[in-house]
Formats: C-alpha cells, sequence, structure tokens
C-alpha cells in the first residue's frame, strides 16, 4: 500500500511541475506568472569590462549600475532545448539606474565582454530556490520558443543556415554555421587594447540576421500574436526602438567596407539583428559606442510546481518614452 501511495505522490508532484504544466497547455507561452528573486544588492560594471569610456560625457561617469526593481513583471519564455525547465523571462527589458535606461558597450573591451557583462547584470534576478541559473536572453532562447529550423547549405567556404519558422517554407533569415575570417595586414585583434593582427591567422565568424516582422511594425503570420507581443513589442519604429535589447550572442561578420566586424546581437525593430548598425568593433580599428536594455533569462529548476511559480493575470507594461538603439562614436 505504501509502494502504491508513494507512485500515486510521484505522479501527482510530476503533474504538478511547471514543465508538464507546459506541456500539458495549462500555462502557456506569453503567459504572465508569479515569480520573486532573491534579494540583491546593486549591480555596476565598469570601464575595464564594457569598454565606455564616455569621451563624449553623454553620462556622469564610466560606471553603469542596475539595481533590481520589485516591479519587474516576468512571462513564460518556453521550454529549455532539452525540455527540462522552464523558462521565464520580464515582461519589458530592465533599466539601469539614473535617466538613461540602457547599457552602453563599447569598442573591443564592450564586445570580448559582452556575454560576461550581460549574464552579471542579469543575475539580479536570481532566486536560489527556484531557478537553475538566471543569465541574458539569446538567440537560441528566441530560436528555440518561435520554432525555428535552420537548413544548412555552403556559400564559399562559410557554412550558412538559412532559417524558416514553424515548418513554413518562407525564409526569414539566415546563420552562419561554419567559416572564419583571415587577418589581413593592417588588421587588430579583440583584445584591450587592440593589437596588429598576424595577417594570416584567423578568426571564427559567429552570425544572424532574422526578420520577424513583415516591415518592421507589423506582425508575421508565423509569429503567434502573444510570442510577438513578448519579444518585440516596443522595439519597432513607431515605439522609437525604446525597447530594444542586447542578446548574448556574439556577432563576428564581414564588414561591407573591410575587416570584420565584432558585437553582441540586439533585437530591434521587430527582429534580430546582425549589421554595422550594432558594431562596437572592427578589426580595421574602427570603433563604436552602442546602446540597448538588457533582458533577463530564468531557467526554472525541474520541479518547480505551479504552486511555487503561479500562472497570473495578465500585467500591464511600463511605456517608455527614451529612444533606444543609439549608436555614435564618442569625441577622440
Amino acid at each position: 500500500m505504501a509502494n502504491v501511495e508513494s507512485y500515486l505522490d510521484e505522479l501527482i508532484n510530476e503533474r504538478n511541475t511547471l514543465v508538464q504544466a507546459l506541456k500539458d497547455g495549462r500555462i502557456s507561452v506569453g503567459d504572465y506568472v508569479s515569480y520573486t528573486p532573491d534579494a540583491h544588492d546593486p549591480v555596476t560594471v565598469g570601464r575595464e569590462e564594457t569598454g565606455f569610456a564616455n569621451l563624449a560625457n553623454r553620462r556622469e561617469g564610466t560606471d553603469q549600475t542596475f539595481s533590481q526593481n520589485s516591479n519587474t513583471t516576468w512571462r513564460v519564455l518556453g521550454l529549455s532545448e532539452d525540455g527540462e525547465h522552464v523558462l521565464l523571462t520580464t515582461g519589458s527589458p530592465i533599466k539601469a539606474d539614473g535617466a538613461d535606461p540602457y547599457l552602453v558597450l563599447e569598442a573591443s573591451a564592450g564586445a570580448a565582454n559582452c556575454v560576461t557583462v550581460l549574464n552579471k547584470i542579469s543575475g539580479l534576478y536570481h532566486n536560489s530556490t527556484l531557478a537553475e541559473e538566471t543569465r541574458s536572453i539569446t538567440i537560441e532562447d528566441i530560436e528555440n520558443v518561435l520554432g525555428a529550423t535552420v537548413m544548412p547549405i555552403q556559400d564559399g567556404d562559410i557554412e550558412m543556415g538559412i532559417i524558416t519558422l514553424n515548418n513554413s517554407e518562407t525564409i526569414i533569415g539566415y546563420k552562419v554555421l561554419d567559416g572564419s575570417y583571415t587577418y589581413e595586414d593592417g588588421d587588430y585583434t579583440l583584445t584591450n587594447p587592440p593589437q596588429l593582427a598576424t595577417a594570416g591567422d584567423s578568426v571564427k565568424l559567429e552570425g544572424y540576421m532574422i526578420a520577424y516582422t513583415t516591415d518592421g511594425e507589423t506582425r508575421a503570420e508565423y509569429v503567434p500574436e502573444r510570442v510577438w507581443d513578448m519579444l518585440f513589442a516596443g522595439t519597432t519604429l513607431s515605439s522609437r526602438y525604446s525597447k530594444s535589447y542586447w542578446i548574448a550572442s556574439p556577432l563576428c561578420l564581414p564588414s561591407s567596407d573591410s575587416g570584420a566586424y565584432i558585437s553582441a546581437g540586439v533585437v530591434r525593430n521587430g527582429g534580430i539583428a546582425s549589421s554595422q548598425s550594432v558594431e562596437l568593433f572592427c578589426t580595421n580599428g574602427d570603433w563604436d559606442a552602442v546602446e540597448y536594455a538588457v533582458r533577463p533569462v530564468v531557467v526554472l529548476k525541474s520541479d518547480v510546481t505551479i504552486d511555487q511559480v503561479q500562472k497570473i493575470e495578465d500585467q500591464e507594461e511600463e511605456i517608455w518614452t527614451t529612444t533606444g538603439g543609439q549608436t555614435h562614436r564618442p569625441l577622440m
């Protein structure tokens, strides 16, 4: 009898996990849920991490601080790739302290440290009881929730992936799967400070360009409205790109001028961009300071239940009035 009761308890516990609730439709991608992080001290990232030198005197200093906001909302981003964890993300990106809500990354240091910096800031919202990890959103998170399919093709020496969604035949983007850029005379490496590269050496190419809207404003038919609202609302021109945000997925792609540009990726204009508009550092020596918001992802432990993280009514997100995605080469 005890064995039967134990077995029944296991079945009940498994059914009550958030993972199972998502699989059987009791909760859905885009739903708002109750999630409260542990208390954390503010996180400050300095110039050595971000590269931000503030040479144009746009801010009070080079340090950038993020504090935990108790009004942050949380939504179901989907299942992890292995199907064993529910992922949450914030209803809107999180803001930096002060008047400017964006994280500035700059030059070689910003490009080299982008993943570390974004994950460090996102850790503000970790709950040690509920979360396996808390980090920045990535290209893989977005591809996973939208059901992206990548079909490899060869383009010269570079292996590319053509991306479609939800078994659609419509090509909506590309991804670099394998390839390299060979340094030429006068090129610089991604070091801080940059050093002259050895001609003939190479660096691995990484990159993607995905359009999830039909014209930058209109939701594409193959993206569910609720999912599009969660990921792309506030990132279009009509919203002044105000909620555009970094993703912790590095880029290294050939530049149309010369060399290769290296950066983090961004969600902007209803899609994911990997263009020279987000160039932080180029091997030819050019560099920019670029500012976007930060978007955390919480990977919940597999045994978290629907009682611990409950579905709640939809929340109204704050309207941002700032202009996001600004790019500026600081004064020398």
